[in-house]
This record gives C-alpha cells, structure tokens and sequence, in this order.
C-alpha cells in the first residue's frame, strides 16, 4: 500500500490536475496509509478490525477453537451447560488474543514505516477537497 501511494504521489507530481481522479491518498505516512485502505484518516469504528479478511478469519477461527474446547469438555462429562460455557470462554479467550496480537503488530507497523511524503497537517480525504 505504501509503494501505490509513493506511485500516486509521483503521478500527481508529474500531473496535478489528474488529483480529482485519485480516490485514495498520495501520502505513504501512517494516516495516508488508512485513508488508501479504508477510506478515511479519523479513527475507525470498532467493528472495523471484523470486517477486513484477517478480522473475519480470527473470528471463524476462534469459533473453531469454541467448538473444540466445548467438545472437549463432553470427554470431561461437564455435560451440555457446561460445554457451552467452556466453549464461550474458548470463543472469547480465542478472540482476545488474535485481538492482542493484532494490536501488537499494528504498532509494531506503524513504527516501521518511513513515509517520504508525509500527510500535511489538516489535509482531508480527495472528497472533501472536491466537492462543489
């Protein structure tokens, strides 16, 4: 995503009047990053981290972790109340960590980056800047 904005920042360079057109950021710095894969530069909403791909499969995957901590706890006779507490807490226990995880590598991300053409302090979205 870094190297698409740094190409439609050197198009812009090359073309300014070709801005109008761009949807996503020109700038490779964290906040031009989210802008180019969501959208927008203000803080998403909390569902969001469910709805991109790695969100969707933490969650079928910690469905699965669940059922198999439920099932589980039929081999230790718990019977069916208790497996699904058991496979509730699997289920949340599994999330809270992919979540954990998750978090860490995102910072650890944004402190990696190197932006060469940082966002402009107060700069918005391209369709902010073009509505007549």
């Amino acid at each position: 995503m870094q190297g698409m904005n740094r190409i439609r920042h050197a198009y812009l360079e090359l073309e300014p009047e070709l801005e109008p057109y761009f949807v996503t950021s020109r700038y490779d710095d964290q906040a031009g990053l989210l802008q180019s894969l969501i959208g927008e530069t203000s803080t998403s909403p909390v569902t969001q981290p469910f709805l991109a791909i790695p969100g969707v499969i933490a969650v079928v995957d910690s469905v699965v972790a669940g059922a198999t901590v439920g099932i589980a706890g039929f081999g230790l006779g718990l019977g069916t109340a208790g497996c699904l507490v058991l496979g509730g807490i699997g289920l949340a226990a599994s999330v809270i960590a992919f979540a954990a995880w998750a978090r860490k590598q995102i910072v650890r991300w944004g402190e990696m980056i190197r932006p060469l053409f940082p966002t402009p302090p107060g700069e918005g979205t391209p369709v902010d800047r073009h509505v007549d």
